[in-house]
């Protein structure tokens, strides 16, 4: 196991072998170093010498369940013909052109939406990204090589698997050489980073816009590449703001591109701010911001959980299942520091931003 101390007696915990995360107790880390190490008859001799009032078989069972792995990705299929596609995208990242040609089984209008201020009408040679659906699966051809099958309810992770890919691309690397692509917003002013995080609807993204309007860049939005030596990658991904959230973010809405689509959440804005440079920047952060809009409520600050943050990256991110990459996840998110942010003025909150440090 890869493991370290976070708050309290909490530590989290990487298994090699199951390639799972774990938060638990040091009482129940012990137990799971014993389980994975020792044969279940010298494991057995040990639990029942040190917890002979305890049930045996629970502990055992307890272990399992903590250790079952419920994969997103399915089992390697034989490779599927690939069906008439109806449907055609193109952008430009970086140096390279892309072309995804997808069918109408298929909704990816979020993904376009995030990609839509990078779209180009180019008639060069594009890389082929190639999705649709057979049987309530999902396939990813990348170039004519199958990437991987998903079940259909589950097409958010064969996204994520593509944007981890494009992400690798524009900073011509490959996945293992992330720590990870979490689950949040990432914004600077000249020395000063945040991490934004928060669950659907809190505001996160509509506090990026509000900073970004005060000055802040926009270094990345809802998936953010964290580099092996802990350092935030660049990525021009747009702002995704839900049809409930447009009043609060209609000043200056000029300087952004925008395109508005109907998606799995509803109808929805992506913006991109128009004087923003595209380039393969990057910087250290280790304060996250965990945020909630409340309409009239006070500026409120409290110390927050590195805890409950973790369990938001565990779940909603994508953290390569390779010892490298752990490691550094690891030693990057016991350094952070968590900042719980209640807030309904967003001017509050800018003017503690300016004076943190």
């Amino acid at each position: 196991m890869i493991y370290s101390k976070l708050e309290g007696d909490n530590y989290l915990a990487y298994v090699k072998k199951n390639k799972k995360f774990l938060l638990v107790s040091k009482s129940i880390l012990s137990l799971l170093d014993l389980y994975l190490l020792k044969s279940k008859s010298k494991f057995k001799k040990i639990v029942t010498d040190l917890y002979a009032d305890l049930d045996y078989y629970q502990i055992v069972n307890d272990l399992e369940h903590l250790l079952f792995i419920d994969n997103s990705i399915k089992e390697k299929k034989s490779r599927p013909l690939i069906p008439y596609l109806d449907k055609k995208f193109q952008f430009k990242l970086g140096k390279i052109d892309y072309k995804i040609l997808y069918n109408s089984s298929v909704n990816l209008n979020d993904l376009i939406g995030q990609f839509h201020h990078l779209s180009s009408t180019t008639n060069s040679e594009s890389k082929s990204i190639i999705i649709f659906s057979e049987n309530e699966v999902c396939y990813l051809f990348i170039d004519d090589i199958l990437i991987g099958n998903w079940d259909i309810n589950k097409l958010n992770f064969l996204k994520g698997k593509l944007i981890s890919i494009l992400i690798s691309n524009f900073h011509n690397t490959s996945e293992a050489n992330w720590s990870g692509f979490l689950h949040a917003s990432v914004i600077n002013k000249l020395n000063k980073s945040f991490v934004i995080v928060g669950s659907s609807g809190s505001g996160k993204t509509t506090m990026c816009k509000l900073l970004i309007d005060r000055g802040y860049y926009l270094f990345s939005d809802d998936i953010s590449p964290l580099d092996l030596n802990g350092n935030f990658a660049f990525f021009p991904n747009a702002l995704s703001i839900k049809e409930t959230g447009l009043d609060l973010v209609s000043k200056k809405i000029s300087n952004y591109k925008v395109f508005d689509i109907n998606t799995y959440k509803g109808m929805t804005s992506y913006l991109y701010p128009k004087k923003q440079k595209i380039e393969n920047n990057f910087f250290q952060c280790n304060t996250i911001l965990k945020v909630k809009y409340l309409k009239n409520s006070k500026f409120i600050l409290n110390n927050g959980s590195i805890l409950e943050v973790l369990n938001e990256f565990i779940n909603d991110s994508f953290i390569p299942r390779n010892n490298s990459s752990v490691l550094s996840f690891v030693n990057w998110i016991k350094d952070c520091k968590v900042l719980d942010i209640t807030y309904s003025d967003i001017d509050e909150v800018y003017d503690f931003l300016e004076k943190y440090s």
